[in-house]
């Protein structure tokens, strides 16, 4: 399997995980407002429940926070690979959707012309696809 596709699927599962530690920080937003009502109510019962909630809810954060950490350190190590293969699918990957080259750049750098780089750039979307299913 190409670099490319691993580090595609890489990116999505971070993306997703991320998606969901932001949830969960707003959760954890969304507790402290309440809590600043109970503090104002003075009701010691709910304020109790409150820190037993905060205390799962900042265990959850913690442990999110290292397996994203961990993915993201993946991630960087798959895109050294991949400026590290010897692929021109992984080049004109990394070229276009990593560093943000240009087509008319990669086209003069790999000795391509324009519409070459598009169609790989077509089959790289294709494939990326067809495996995201």
């Amino acid at each position: 399997m190409l670099n490319y596709i691993v580090y595609e699927k890489l990116k999505n599962k971070y993306s997703k995980f991320q998606k969901l530690y932001d949830k969960t920080l707003k959760e954890k937003e969304d507790l402290l407002s309440k809590a600043q009502l109970i503090i104002a109510k003075n009701d010691s019962n709910a304020f109790d429940k409150y820190l037993q909630t905060e205390k799962k809810i900042n265990k959850v954060l913690n442990e999110m926070k290292n397996v994203l950490e961990e993915r993201r350190n993946m991630l960087n190590l798959k895109k050294e690979d991949l400026r590290n293969s010897k692929s021109f699918l992984d080049k004109i990957y990394t070229m276009r959707y990593i560093d943000h080259v240009s087509v008319r750049k990669i086209a003069q750098d790999q000795y391509y012309s324009e519409s070459q780089i598009y169609r790989i750039l077509g089959k790289i979307r294709n494939t990326t696809y067809d495996e995201d299913r």
